[in-house]
């Protein structure tokens, strides 16, 4: 219902010379409108505009929180295109970037629904690479790569089986000469939906002004050494970080004592830390435990993602782990007397068990 609220009101040409529009202005009226219109908390959604010219075969792409757009390269290799802005409904005066990509002949270009991540082995340690390792697969044909991705779990569905909880869109974009045409191929029966992911990951990188972080999934405490380690470092060599939560459903408390511990570092370097992309959802969990030091750091624009991110390795050093889960939940504990009461009792176990690793 939502989706059909946000096409009505996509602007796809130019009142006045009547030229396709831009895709950051055509999500920037449709957020506007959904934000007026539809103003509860909690409704918001993702997308991803782009407008092809055929003849040149550039591509130019908006994204509002959108998993990232694959483009299969026919000299070998997959690319992501991240998103440029937040997801729709969350901030009216949200502004949205804008990436150009250039199609040679062979390529292709994948756009995916979200939903598609249900149907992954729950094992998976990357959605968006278990899908371009798909891709990487089914080179022979366009319609065989789409049918390839519907039929990753191993079991067919059977009568009675419980749908997924999110519907399934896939577009591929297949550059190849002479006229456009539209190829579903033959669809065979759909895949029963894999269990609930529980797997997360953190993609890394840096350009010029900072260095970015994208948090994506259900963040839990594993990572969250090497992430705050990679944070810290970048942060006493004087560079800004960003955090990109767009594609986060959820962050644990290990988690999220780290951001509040960063967010006091980077005070402390005199250095810009950004939230960015952030969901009611985790802005509550936020709200909930008085990090109001974090909420000041959420930003209502988005800023580009480096081109090249790399996923980022956890810690091994038991010791090192321990310590991080420690220093996060005494973050926490010291930002209110309700948020004492709730952990004390997991801070003595915690520096237990950093006494037991020391030894």
């Amino acid at each position: 219902m939502l989706a059909v609220l946000f096409r009505s009101r996509l602007p796809f040409l130019d009142s006045d010379s009547g030229a396709p529009t831009r895709p950051c202005d055509a999500l920037q009226a449709a957020n506007r409108a959904l934000c007026a219109g539809f103003p509860a908390p909690g409704l918001f959604l993702t997308a991803a505009y782009c407008l092809l010219d055929t003849e040149s075969r550039r591509a130019t792409i908006a994204s509002a929180g959108h998993p990232p757009l694959l483009v299969l390269r026919k000299s070998g290799g997959v690319e992501r295109v991240f998103h440029t802005g937040p997801a729709l409904g969350l901030h009216a005066e949200a502004d949205f970037a804008e990436q150009e990509v250039a199609l040679e002949p062979g390529d292709r270009m994948l756009f995916y629904s979200d939903g598609l991540y249900d149907w992954l082995p729950g094992d998976a340690a990357s959605p968006c690479d278990e899908v371009a390792a798909t891709l990487e697969r089914e080179r022979a044909h366009a319609a065989e790569g789409l049918q390839g991705l519907l039929a990753l779990s191993e079991t067919l569905g059977a009568p009675g089986d419980e749908p997924p909880k999110d519907d399934v869109t896939l577009l591929m974009l297949d550059a190849s000469p002479g006229e456009s045409q539209l190829d579903n191929g033959t669809l065979s029966p759909l895949p029963a939906p894999a269990p609930e992911r529980t797997s997360f990951e953190i993609l890394f990188g840096s350009d010029s002004q900072r260095t970015s972080f994208s948090v994506q999934g259900r963040a839990e405490w594993a990572l969250t050494a090497a992430f705050h380690d990679e944070c810290a470092a970048a942060m006493e060599a004087g560079r800004d970080v960003m955090i990109d939560l767009a594609l986060c459903q959820h962050l644990d408390s290990t988690f999220l004592g780290t951001i509040h511990e960063l967010s006091q570092r980077a005070g402390q370097a005199q250095v810009e830390l950004s939230l960015q992309g952030v969901t009611p959802t985790v802005e509550e969990l936020f709200m909930e435990l008085g990090m109001q030091r974090v909420i000041e750091r959420i930003v209502p624009h988005t800023l580009p993602l480096p081109t090249r991110m790399e996923p980022l390795v956890g810690s091994e050093d038991p010791r090192a782990r321990a310590l991080q889960l420690l220093r996060a939940h005494e973050s926490l504990a010291g930002l209110s007397d309700r948020n004492r009461q709730e952990f004390d009792p997991v801070l003595e176990l915690l520096r237990r068990e950093v006494a037991a690793e020391s030894q």
